[in-house]
């Protein structure tokens, strides 16, 4: 791979980007209805509806890097992971714009990539009526809870009326970072799960990408437990991954790299055709934060 290959947690990050300010406002929606006692049904059914539709692109996505970097391999061998990464963002920053609806959206990566809509329904019935309405109800009760102790300082304070402005405005900061740090774990565990299902699904890439390969990005934000996993190499189904599979804690940046025979070969990693796996020099250090490392089969609360 060459130094300006960009990895999945770019694609995510513009996903993050449009998502996250539309959260906010539906967040404040539902906390507006409340605080005026008004019916707050339309308002959980709209944070739901958001928290679906984002995850099933999220995975959507994740399928659709898989099926792009098979391609690029067997047919556009002059395409790289950089130029992926790079239209894929021009089509994102399109995506949220207000002519543009979900299920345009879908349809149009599904048109582009028709071998990952084999599994689209399954995909949209797991996140859309599961995953997305267990954590819509959490946010709810997180939200209610935040709510109702923001009114009572406020009352305690000598505020006569708790205004729906006055309690969103002092509830803000907590939201907006509760809100970023619950859906953006979600988003990367849709993701990786995403990838996970297309390379297994799809025979070219199966054949093509044996290996996943855990990158932190090492900076002074990484947590020391995630970064002294980075450079673990092994094979797809290899049970350390059951434990390594980003995200590995809240708002975690990690990911996993798919690794090319090619490579392997390259890096002395195939023997007898099978993968041998590399532990980096740290990895006794390595570990998930509490509440992580093993394969998730629902929302991040």
């Amino acid at each position: 791979m060459t130094a300006t290959r960009l990895d999945p947690i770019d694609e995510l990050e513009e996903l993050s980007a449009c998502s996250t300010e539309q959260l906010a406002l539906a967040m404040e929606r539902y906390v507006r209805a409340y605080v005026e006692a008004r019916d707050t049904a339309p308002a959980f059914d709209a944070l739901w509806r958001l928290l679906g539709q984002t995850l099933i692109l999220a995975d959507v996505l994740g399928r659709r890097r898989v099926a792009l970097l098979t391609d690029a391999q067997g047919n556009a061998p002059e395409l790289t992971e950089r130029t992926l990464v790079l239209g894929a963002r021009e089509w994102l920053r399109g995506l949220f714009m207000p002519a543009v609806k979900f299920g345009e959206a879908v349809l149009d990566i599904l048109n582009r990539s028709p071998r990952i809509a084999i599994g689209y329904k399954a995909v949209q019935e797991l996140y859309a009526t599961h995953y997305a309405f267990a954590l819509a109800k959490s946010t709810e009760q997180n939200l209610t809870q935040h709510a109702r102790k923001t009114i009572a300082r406020l009352i305690g304070e000598g505020s006569t009326v708790a205004r729906a402005e006055k309690v969103i405005a002092d509830m803000g900061g907590w939201t907006r970072a509760y809100g970023e740090t619950v859906f953006r774990t979600n988003l990367a565990t849709a993701y990786t799960a995403g990838i996970d299902a297309q390379v297994t699904d799809d025979p070219d890439a199966d054949v093509l990408f044996p290996a996943y390969e855990f990158e932190a990005l090492l900076d002074a934000a990484t947590r020391p437990n995630h970064g002294a996993a980075h450079g673990l190499l092994a094979s797809r189904r290899d049970p350390v991954w059951q434990r390594f599979t980003p995200p590995l804690g809240y708002s975690c940046r990690c990911n996993r790299r798919l690794v090319q025979r090619a490579e392997l070969r390259q890096r002395g990693r195939l023997k007898d055709n099978r993968v041998t796996t590399f532990y980096p020099e740290r990895w006794a250090y390595a570990s998930p934060d509490p509440g992580f490392g093993r394969r998730r089969g629902g929302p991040v609360t």
